[in-house]
């Protein structure tokens, strides 16, 4: 401890302690993670230079090209120790390493609002040894980014068109644009913003926490080439989208949605005047807003990362069109006006009106089963009446299927996008980063 202590004194946030790297989050927009830092720590022994994410990654790198065997970086913490964001730099070394050009890519890096851990060094990009003529085996290959997997959605085989097609238009996936990185590379860069809006959310110590858990794997053929990427989630918090604790939010999404959408969108989605403070599910922890993070802004960094994955801007409405409506459904009034205080929604209610016209069901039936259960017998289906805690108890938890399923959805698209010709068969080996969300001791978590 003293050691780390010391260090940290000195601005130098990274220590190592046997094969693990110790980061302690400083806080603070401080460059360390440069081009020039890249390559610095590309192609460089562990012990080479000082203590920094790239070693761990590049030494991950080493150990599977000379043992030919899978490796996994495995990033867990406190809440708010900086996880999330230091498995993203390790995600930009392994897509970036092998480019001699000048990186671009940092746009891509910073989306949902996060608080960036750039950590202070002793010693700047300038004072590293030079990484001389870099080896360029990793860089993905000039191959269409194409859906490898049966996603059983309508809407797949016009993706897989729009992929092939930006793919085309830019040269081939890896082919390099203006910022100097490949299509594959900005897929996989581009997850980031998206993995972020969906599944973070400001918490008591984090304004960037990750709510669900996350590993993503490089693959490599035998020549150590990249030929492909995915991610697997779990355990997504789905209560948070229903309860926020005091000072917390929901998930940046619906935020940036509200703040971001044009006037005519918010019409069509009944989201008003874009007041965080008129739905329920966004204003439990009377904390809707985040320091210093302009919510609007950063829903355009999230579609635009969304079309890079190659998502169309029509689809992208579709999404959010269900999204309000998950809004709408937290504001339905459920009374306790029936027979025997049993659950009842009110005809005039245009919360609920407005949440079975964006999801596109039929209301009558909607609003029957929010207030109503059925038990089915040997012999017969009995249909009964809900009180109003059982009833706001469905309500809310269609609401979390919804969502659940939206966010399911969005990492097989994730996958399809990052998924190469072939690559399936040709990996050989990969490269995981596993982001494991923080944990924390209160008095009241918000898991229950």
């Amino acid at each position: 401890l003293h050691n780390i202590r010391t260090r940290y004194s000195q601005h130098s946030i990274y220590t190592y302690s046997g094969i693990v790297l110790i980061a302690l989050n400083p806080f603070d927009r401080l460059v360390l993670y440069s081009h020039d830092v890249v390559q610095a720590y590309s192609g460089k022994r562990r012990g080479d230079l000082e203590p920094h994410l790239f070693a761990i990654a590049e030494d991950a790198y080493r150990r599977m090209a000379r043992e030919g065997r899978n490796q996994t970086i495995v990033v867990s913490g406190e809440s708010g120790a900086g996880k999330t964001v230091s498995a993203k730099y390790v995600m930009r070394y392994f897509a970036t390493a092998a480019d001699e050009d000048e990186g671009g890519a940092d746009y891509l890096l910073d989306g949902a609002g996060g608080a960036s851990l750039c950590p202070a060094s002793p010693f700047s990009p300038a004072s590293l040894s030079s990484p001389g003529k870099r080896r360029r085996p990793r860089r993905p290959k000039k191959t269409v980014a194409k859906n490898s997997r049966n996603l059983n959605l309508p809407e797949t085989e016009a993706i897989n068109q729009q992929l092939q097609a930006t793919a085309a238009a830019r040269g081939g996936a890896g082919a390099d644009d203006e910022n100097g990185i490949s299509e594959t590379e900005a897929q996989i860069l581009a997850t980031n913003p998206i993995m972020e809006a969906f599944g973070n959310a400001k918490t008591t110590r984090n304004d960037n926490s990750s709510r669900f858990g996350k590993h993503i794997e490089f693959e490599f053929d035998e020549g150590q080439t990249i030929v492909g990427a995915r991610i697997r989630t779990y355990l997504l918090e789905r209560s948070r989208l229903v309860f926020q604790p005091e000072t917390e939010r929901n998930y940046h999404i619906f935020y940036q949605l509200v703040a971001g959408a044009p006037p005519s969108e918010k019409k069509e989605l009944g989201l008003g005047g874009g007041a965080f403070e008129d739905f329920h599910y966004l204003s439990q922890g009377n904390q809707c807003y985040i320091s210093g993070v302009d919510d609007a802004a950063e829903f355009e960094v999230t579609q635009r990362a969304l079309s890079t994955i190659g998502i169309a801007v029509q689809l992208q409405w579709q999404v959010f069109r269900l999204l309000a409506a998950l809004l709408h459904i937290g504001n339905i009034r459920i009374a306790g006006g029936g027979g025997a205080g049993d659950a009842s929604i009110p005809e005039s209610d245009k919360a609920f009106a407005d949440a079975a016209r964006l999801l596109g069901v039929d209301a009558a039936e909607f609003r029957k089963w929010l207030v109503k259960k059925q038990i089915a017998t040997r012999s017969e289906k009995i249909v009964s009446n809900l009180k109003p805690p059982a009833a706001t108890a469905v309500r809310d938890a269609v609401a979390k299927y919804i969502y659940a399923n939206i966010f399911d959805w969005l990492v097989r698209i994730v996958n399809s996008s990052l998924s190469l010709i072939g690559g399936q068969e040709k990996a050989s080996t990969f490269i995981g980063v596993l982001d494991i969300y923080g944990f924390e001791h209160f008095e009241k978590n918000s898991f229950e």
